[in-house]
């Protein structure tokens, strides 16, 4: 019976360890927290007002010749990308936009937002806008980075 007792108790204590994903003060648990994959960017939306990515800035990688960046917004939530022009990138001096950068909401529910573009030789950095809104109110605008490296 005490064996038992102690059995479960241990259980009780593993199970619980797993549950949290941060240890204390000194740091997470890597192997239940999902590493970000720079291509697919997770926007979360903290207290219903303000924009947060799991990943800032964006590392762009070249697949099959081109970059492809598709950003998320929470599945069965009520926030949504409001248009087209949800998420811009811009260009600086030194840093133009590749010419046949495309951007778009994808999917009816309009909760993913993609950018495609063939990426020039070199290093750039473009700052870009992130749009969210919940039924008709829209957010504050969140202004984050790409960079990438060819």
């Amino acid at each position: 019976m005490t064996k038992s007792i102690f059995v479960v108790i241990a259980m009780a204590l593993v199970l619980e360890g797993c549950a949290g994903h941060r240890l204390g003060m000194e740091g997470y648990n890597a192997a239940l927290v999902r590493r970000p994959d720079p291509m697919l960017p997770n926007i979360f939306i903290f207290d219903d007002a303000y924009i947060v990515l799991d990943q800032e800035p964006i590392h762009a990688q070249v697949r099959e010749g081109r970059v492809s960046i598709a950003w998320a917004l929470p599945y069965g939530s009520d926030f949504t990308f409001p248009d087209d022009r949800a998420i811009v990138l811009s260009a600086s001096e030194g840093n133009p936009l590749p010419k046949d950068l495309a951007c778009a909401i994808a999917g009816a529910s309009a909760k993913t937002f993609v950018c495609t573009y063939t990426p020039n030789r070199g290093r750039a950095t473009w700052k870009y806008s992130v749009r969210v809104k919940k039924g008709t109110v829209e957010l504050e605008r969140l202004d984050p980075l790409v960079w990438q490296e060819f």
